[in-house]
């Protein structure tokens, strides 16, 4: 479950390229090559297993009220005590709308870039309207993809824990991170 959280980063990320290859071009190999990529991916996937491994070494099971563990009983991920791990996991959903937000402020500077490149080649030929169609709903698709996992954290760390059922336990856990991830393929 930790290094889910790598996946909302990456959506970031990769807005942030597709800005950078359109606004400029010639700084992109120098920032999103193959190297930088692979040392971007590479602190973010160390940084994760740290912020996972460290603490292992550190907790003590026996005093510590806050963890995750897949109960049988609900078919889900819980945690210990929603009320104790709330300051644990509050900021979680805060972060997750963030990211979407900047996401989508880079998605929004990156698809008018593009929209305004087929609106002034004045060109009415119905490639061109094919083409600037087809990029408005790869826009919208972008988009709700990057929505997807502020969804999935709200019924994870919100949604999940307004009724005490196995069934909508179920629902807001596992079966909605088992769409989310259907629906992101």
């Amino acid at each position: 479950m930790a290094f889910y959280t790598i996946n909302e980063n990456q959506t970031l990320i990769t807005a942030l390229n597709r800005l950078c290859a359109l606004y400029f071009p010639f700084q992109y190999t120098k920032l999103f090559g193959f190297k930088p990529t692979m040392l971007i991916l590479f602190v973010l996937w160390a940084y994760r297993l740290g912020e996972v491994i460290v603490p292992l070494c550190f907790i003590d099971f026996s005093v510590n009220k806050c963890y995750a563990y897949f109960s049988p009983d609900k078919l889900s991920w819980m945690v210990t005590s929603f009320d104790y791990c709330t300051d644990v996991y509050n900021n979680t959903l805060l972060v997750a709308v963030i990211i979407f937000g900047l996401s989508t402020v880079l998605n929004i500077a990156t698809f008018s870039k593009v929209l305004y490149f087929y609106r002034n080649k004045n060109r009415t030929d119905v490639v061109s309207k094919q083409r600037e169609r087809k990029n408005i709903y790869l826009f919208f698709q972008t988009i709700i993809q990057d929505l997807l996992y502020v969804i999935d954290f709200s019924f994870t760390f919100y949604f999940n824990t307004l009724i005490d059922h196995r069934l909508w336990t179920f629902l807001s856990g596992t079966l909605i991170w088992q769409l989310i991830h259907a629906l992101d393929g």
